[in-house]
């Protein structure tokens, strides 16, 4: 019985941080970038790795903060690192060095 209830929290806690992204996006596209920012912040602490992705575009973006290339790039290898290919590609691009001509 306590299997089945641990399994069955793990699937709610899954879908409320899959909610809390979509939520944020929909703020986010509404230019509610301070509720986008909670929401994302929230399911990146849940582990989710687009809630992580996309917190880290707020920072890189400056959307309703500023721009901060550091914590973006901490999120992106937190998305990376929870095996998000998206936040790998960006973490790896804010880390190139532009060639010298």
């Amino acid at each position: 019985m306590s299997k089945m209830l641990i399994i069955f929290f793990l699937i709610i806690s899954i879908n409320v941080s899959a909610d809390l992204v979509s939520d944020g996006l929909a703020a986010h596209y509404e230019g509610n970038y301070a509720k986008a920012h909670m929401l994302y912040a929230e399911a990146c602490q849940q582990g989710n790795t687009k809630g992580c992705l996309s917190l880290g575009s707020l920072y890189a973006l400056g959307h309703g903060v500023k721009i901060n290339i550091e914590i973006a790039k901490k999120f992106f290898k937190k998305a990376c690192d929870g095996g998000n290919e998206r936040g790998c590609v960006n973490f790896d691009a804010m880390n190139l060095k532009p060639k010298a001509k």
